[in-house]
């Protein structure tokens, strides 16, 4: 008999706990237990149960088909509500960004696109400077951009193909040096130059190598500040959802006489 008093007990403590809590039901029908912190017109900020003490989450008001509070009022957000007051904007799909410092280029790569990119006064980084230093040492553009590990591979691997062409120049070297040995000692034959042939071709490999991951390395660092402003103009309200591009055209089409020729010209494209 005590036992189950004492299950009774324990069961009505629980439901009492359940019932001071905030009761989030999603769009999605996922259900959220937790603590309302805040309601505007375009999201919520709540704490999970589970985790009083943790992080705030975000959640977009679009997204929340219902919320019953612990004092028992029921808010139904069948379409969306509005409130008086200025317009707070924190998409559901940035959230994160209130707990990271920086957004990284990974995260947003696919979802702009560099060459429609306008600058704005505010924009957090300048392509051209990002471009400029890694010239003058790769990797560092990237840095500058705020993607220290993708700068940091790129400078490890250019000190990679620095020390594999010192390598290949060595064997050249040594292999002239035996060449002009038996050149010069007069011997019938050259007794090895697999040195100076094998270095010769390697370095070359190496050195249109080096040189195409350095012109990639340049291009990288200048997309990366394009899609990270046109992120940070996202996000404030900036960004167009139009956009439009000239571009040089090559089309054939009929002279008078009747005959097809290729005609030069320009083509205007716009993007919704």
């Amino acid at each position: 008999m005590k036992k189950i008093l004492f299950i009774i007990v324990l069961a009505l403590a629980y439901c009492a706990t359940a019932n001071a809590q905030d009761h989030i039901v999603t769009r999605s029908g996922e259900e959220i237990n937790g603590k309302v912190l805040e309601v505007s017109s375009d999201f919520i900020r709540y704490k999970r149960a589970d985790n009083p003490n943790g992080p705030v989450y975000v959640l977009d008001i679009e997204n929340i088909r219902s919320i019953q509070y612990e004092n028992g009022t029921f808010e139904d957000f069948g379409g969306k509500i509005s409130f008086p007051g200025p317009k707070e904007v924190v998409p559901d799909s940035y959230s994160y960004l209130m707990n990271q410092p920086e957004v990284r280029y990974a995260d947003i790569k696919r979802d702009y696109n560099p060459s429609y990119y306008v600058p704005w006064e505010g924009d957090p980084y300048e392509p051209w400077v990002g471009g400029l230093c890694s010239f003058l040492i790769p990797g560092l553009g990237q840095c500058i951009d705020g993607e220290w590990g993708r700068g940091l591979g790129i400078f490890a691997a250019n000190v990679g193909l620095g020390v594999l062409e010192i390598i290949e120049m060595s064997a050249i070297g040594y292999g002239a040096q035996v060449y002009n040995y038996d050149y010069f000692s007069g011997s019938g034959y050259f007794s090895d130059n697999s040195y100076l042939y094998g270095g010769s071709g390697a370095l070359l490999i190496t050195l249109i190598g080096h040189a195409a991951l350095n012109i990639w390395n340049i291009c990288d660092a200048v997309r990366i500040a394009k899609v990270k402003n046109m992120f940070y103009q996202d996000f404030n309200g900036k960004l167009s959802s139009a956009s439009m591009k000239l571009e040089p055209n090559l089309a054939l089409a009929p002279s008078v006489s009747g005959v097809v020729v290729p005609t030069a010209g320009f083509s205007l494209s716009l993007k919704f």
